[in-house]
């Protein structure tokens, strides 16, 4: 996970071995705020470290999967379960940049050209044991349900500096068939504000950058089929000259 001074307020949290086989998350006044016992799944602890770190963000933050290319972001904005990280693994196979499969976090307050820019989020991907045969990952380890991976193991590179996000593609459902079709930027506007982290805590702010978001990005809906398949028709329609 990367977080810098810039995108995050202030923070401090410790980690320990507490009372009865305990793993404490405590904040900066020591009060407990979460934990998992040991020998249970530490992906718990993780997950909990994350949602920290992005409540503390100081911007407008949508949970998406996130892929770079040469014309800069596609993102595909769903809540957990939906596919969106199996579909972020399956375009690292075909050459896009890993930027995040967790967060795409927009500055409340763009100047120019940062009205889509992000910085990269990256963390390892957690995907299902079907989601990792599909992809051709080794499915031997598994963890709660879910195999961990990283844009390494997909064959592709980490995004390290800001990049602008140019298409927004909603998750639409699972069909069998793979179509790519126009969205409207209304639809994707709610889709940014349903799918957002923090933007019930400043709800005018949170409407307006969403529209403007929309305003500045194509905006697709996605029926699907393969993940693969799907991934190549993203390639082919929205980054022709990713390799």
């Amino acid at each position: 996970m990367l977080a810098d001074a810039t995108t995050v307020k202030s923070m401090k949290v410790s980690v320990a071995r507490g009372a009865n086989d305990v793993i404490e998350i405590r904040d900066h006044a020591g009060s407990v705020v979460g934990g998992a016992t040991i020998g249970s799944e530490i992906a718990g602890v993780l997950s909990y470290l994350n949602a920290l770190i992005i409540g503390h963000m100081d911007t407008f933050g949508v949970h998406s999967g996130v892929v770079g290319g040469p014309d800069g972001a596609i993102a595909f904005p769903g809540r957990s379960g939906e596919g969106k990280t199996t579909l972020t693994a399956a375009c690292l196979r075909l050459g896009y940049d890993y930027v995040s499969d967790e967060v795409l976090a927009f500055p409340w307050q763009p100047k120019g050209y940062e009205v889509t820019s992000i910085k990269p989020y990256p963390r390892p991907l957690a995907v299902s044991p079907w989601s990792a045969g599909v992809l051709g990952l080794p499915t031997s380890q598994t963890s709660a349900g879910e195999i961990y991976t990283s844009a390494t193991d997909l064959g592709a590179k980490v995004a390290t500096r800001p990049i602008a996000v140019r298409h927004m593609v909603l998750l639409g459902p699972i069909t069998g068939t793979t179509r790519l079709t126009p969205m409207t930027r209304q639809r994707a506007a709610a889709n940014l504000l349903q799918r957002s982290f923090n933007g019930w805590q400043h709800p005018s702010q949170a409407f307006a950058r969403a529209h403007s978001i929309a305003a500045h990005t194509s905006c697709w809906l996605l029926e699907r089929g393969d993940p693969i398949e799907c991934a190549g028709l993203l390639k082919d329609r929205l980054s022709p000259d990713c390799n």
